[in-house]
């Protein structure tokens, strides 16, 4: 997992009047909102007897644990103990809230050791809230990595999902890849029928560390954020706009209709089977045998080996992992 980004975790409206318990970026989650409806993010064990503090609830703005009544305040202070009300709390019964930031409809933790960015990785042009778009969620079985590479690659559709868009096309014309050093990919092309009739147009552009934007035809746009839950699964969350002269009710409809096709059979039943059988598990610059309409897969693979490399030596260089070798 690429390190010092920001990672979407869940959606805003899933965090309501309860906790409520994630597993996202290999660690066990509970995200709640305090009594000013912020939302607070952190481990979720509470310190006392390490029960899971999502099994609990939110009384009065405090996180209640569901063993012995312990409540936690949003800074993580431990303010209450039912057994002992007279006595002072012990300093070290508290736990430690995560950098986290809620826009988008969607709730955003940091990732790394670093101060969080101020910028959230997100694509201008789609505003949200949007009467014309719906999103969806659901879990994958297999490395985030897979799933945002996969995406830079429509070329597969005439192939995996010939009975759904029969007429994408199969020769690609046009191509452009364009990159900079942050790691943000532009990709552009149009894909040509057999018959040599105009397939779809198409621009996949992705933004670090996990965010993409998929626009098919300039009618239909995607975002597609993937975000690991582990290293053998992965959270998906995309919102679907449509961009045709409709209006926004009709538009907001076709919107729902292709996030729940989308969700329910494109991904699961016929990416799904495909994806997993690949290999390597992770996504690997050294594995595979590129070819030109690949450049977008491609340079997000090699930014991302650069980035864990580079994190790799860093931590190797650190005083404290020195000291502790």
């Amino acid at each position: 997992m690429v390190p010092d980004a920001w990672y979407a975790i869940t959606t805003s409206r899933r965090v309501r009047t309860r906790p409520v318990a994630l597993h996202r970026l290999g660690r066990r989650l509970v995200a709640w909102r305090d009594g000013d409806g912020r939302v607070v993010v952190h481990e979720d064990r509470c310190p006392h007897k390490g029960a899971r503090l999502s099994d609990g609830c939110v009384d009065g703005g405090l996180l209640a644990c569901p063993y012995h009544g312990f409540r936690f305040a949003s800074d993580g202070r431990c303010v209450v103990v039912p057994v002992h009300p007279d006595r002072p709390v012990p300093r070290a019964l508290q736990v430690h809230p995560l950098p986290v930031r809620e826009a988008h409809g969607l709730v955003w933790l940091w990732h790394g050791e670093g101060e969080p960015s101020a910028e959230l990785p997100w694509f201008p042009d789609l505003a949200w809230p949007s009467r014309r778009a719906a999103d969806t969620t659901l879990e994958l079985p297999l490395h985030y990595s897979r799933f945002v590479e996969s995406n830079f690659d429509l070329y597969h559709f005439p192939f995996v999902h010939r009975s759904i868009d029969p007429g994408m096309g199969v020769a690609m014309e046009d191509f452009a890849c364009a990159h900079d050093e942050d790691g943000a990919i532009r990709t552009s092309g149009r894909l040509v029928r057999r018959d040599g009739r105009p397939g779809a147009s198409f621009r996949v552009d992705f933004l670090p560390p996990n965010v993409q934007r998929i626009e098919v035809a300039r009618q239909f746009v995607g975002l597609v954020i993937s975000t690991p839950i582990d290293d053998r699964t992965t959270w998906v969350f995309a919102r679907f706009e449509t961009r045709m002269a409709v209006p926004d009710w009709l538009a907001r409809m076709i919107s729902w209709l292709l996030a729940k096709v989308d969700a329910g059979f494109v991904q699961v039943r016929q990416d799904l089977p495909v994806l997993t059988q690949l290999t390597p598990l992770m996504a690997d610059p050294t594995a595979c045998v590129w070819v030109p309409a690949d450049a977008g897969a491609a340079r997000y693979v090699q930014w991302r080996h650069r980035r864990l490399r580079r994190a790799e030596e860093t931590r190797a260089a650190s005083p404290l992992r020195q000291a502790g070798s």
